[in-house]
């Protein structure tokens, strides 16, 4: 990558990155993509990234950041409902405002890299079918994934080996719960 700084912000997706020495993870929990880019959001994280980063030279940091699967899990059906939209119309918001803060912090100078989200959350999480929030994970990320096309922007997901294209279940081979990757070999 070129740089001395790899940081990444994330909610809980975002700790596949703690265990990697080169890389420097600041947690984020509770955050939505959708709110990122509000300084007064409730979870105070544009505050806390925004903050973190004037600690380093942007010439020589890259900021990957992991966001999303709250959004899918909770909100996006939450909000189709309570705003009579279909949820792919809330997804594109979701992705617009996401976008906002990730061209604000490219605009600084930050590489950026967007780990997409890897599923649409566990079984147990709201009353919408899985196989239904896998498919609302997948249509994100071809969005996110074109948004960053167009801007120079890595991309990078797992949801296509974390679940399975035919039945749209995930593939719990590679969780360590109902909602998380296994970090490592060492904690299965």
């Amino acid at each position: 990558l070129g740089v001395e700084n790899i940081l990444s912000f994330g909610d809980s997706h975002g700790h596949i990155f703690e265990k990697v020495n080169s890389i420097e993870h600041f947690p984020c929990p509770a955050a939505t993509a959708y709110n990122l880019d509000n300084e007064e959001s409730t979870s105070g994280v544009n505050k806390k990234i925004v903050n973190t980063l004037k600690e380093y030279n942007p010439s020589e940091s890259c900021v990957i950041l992991t966001f999303g699967e709250i959004d899918l899990r909770e909100h996006v059906y939450k909000q189709s409902k309570a705003q009579n939209k279909l949820p792919e119309i809330i997804v594109k918001d979701i992705v617009d405002n996401y976008m906002k803060f990730i061209k604000s912090l490219k605009s600084k100078g930050f590489k950026i890299l967007i780990n997409g989200p890897h599923c649409g959350g566990g079984d147990g999480s709201t009353s919408v079918p899985l196989e239904e929030r896998n498919e609302t994970c997948k249509y994100m990320n071809s969005l996110l994934q074109l948004e960053c096309l167009n801007r120079g922007i890595c991309f990078a997901s797992l949801h296509d080996i974390a679940v399975n294209p035919i039945y749209r279940v995930n593939n719990l081979e590679f969780f360590r719960d109902e909602l998380h990757l296994h970090y490592t070999d060492n904690d299965v």
